[in-house]
Formats: structure tokens, C-alpha cells, sequence
């Protein structure tokens, strides 16, 4: 299994290469134009909570990893 910094630079890049695919192509924030604000509130905490997680996973392993 890769190391954490290995993950952290990966997620980095993934969102570096989505923020400019947004920058460079407007057009696709349309497809989220029908989406509910329940649905995205759903999601965002969703994510959210993902994130939390993965950082008290990361947190731990540079504290006593």
C-alpha cells in the first residue's frame, strides 16, 4: 500500500486537474445546474465527513506512524 504522502499528492493533483478542467471548460457545471439543494447539501456533508475522516487517518499516521 502506498505511503500517505503518496496520497496526498495524488489527491493534490486530482483536484488541481479537475479545477482547471473547470476553469478551461465552463460548459460542464451545467450538468449540475438540475441538481436539489437537499441533494447537494446530502452530498456535500457526505464529503465532508469523507474528508473529516481521511484527515484524522492522515493526522494519526504522521503523529504516531
Amino acid at each position: 500500500m502506498a505511503d500517505w504522502p503518496v496520497v496526498v499528492t495524488l489527491l493534490g493533483w486530482i483536484l488541481a486537474v479537475k479545477s482547471a478542467l473547470f476553469l478551461l471548460f465552463p460548459q460542464v457545471m451545467g450538468i449540475f445546474s438540475g441538481w436539489t439543494d437537499r441533494f447537494m447539501t446530502t452530498w456535500i456533508r457526505a464529503g465532508g465527513l469523507l474528508l473529516v475522516m481521511l484527515g484524522a487517518i492522515l493526522v494519526y499516521r504522521s503523529i504516531y506512524g
